[in-house]
């Protein structure tokens, strides 16, 4: 939200490939590795606990910073390559996502009609879907900004944002 569209755009672009990887692991049988395997999961589950500890307490101490800097005015420049890297890992941690693919999927796909080109469009779909509501949700989060910057209320927008991952982090560990 306080990074700008391009910032959004590639931790979008992160997300949805760690996504993408995560179907077609999903579709080539991982996702019955991790639904027998508990040994498995654990250790991807408790990875993602970490990660998502890490983001929330990092977030919670975020400086209260808009798209500018405060003093000269000059958009701060942020590395495409670092954020999206970030949700990769954040989206790659997530094992739910695999299961979630393997109980999803099916639904869709006609046995009797070549699979290939079911799940092209299937993965395609679910791309654009997912990377229109993200850029929707940043677009939004970047009109807000200005409004929150004014008032004060970054500070608490970053507190609410570590708050929510480290309850997710939490969540997921008394799973």
């Amino acid at each position: 939200m306080n990074k700008g569209k391009r910032a959004a755009a590639a931790s979008s672009l992160g997300g949805v490939s760690a996504m993408l990887i995560m179907l077609f692991a999903s579709v080539a049988g991982l996702s019955a590795i991790l639904a027998t395997s508990s040994q498995a999961f654990t250790f991807i589950k408790w990875g993602g606990v970490a990660y998502l500890l890490y983001l929330g307490i990092k977030a919670w101490h975020s400086p209260a910073i808009g798209l500018s800097d405060p003093k000269d005015g000059t958009v701060k420049k942020y590395n495409s390559i670092q954020l999206f890297r970030q949700a990769f890992i954040v989206g790659i941690s997530n094992p739910k996502a695999m299961i979630f693919f393997a109980a999803f999927l099916p639904q869709f796909i006609d046995p009797a009609l070549p699979q290939v080109p079911q799940l092209i469009i299937l993965s395609g779909s679910f791309t654009v879907i997912e990377l229109f509501w993200l850029m929707s949700y940043a677009t939004g989060g970047n009109q807000l900004v200005p409004i929150l910057k004014r008032s004060g209320k970054i500070k608490l927008i970053n507190r609410i944002s570590g708050g929510a991952l480290i309850g997710a982090s939490a969540l997921l560990a008394s799973r």
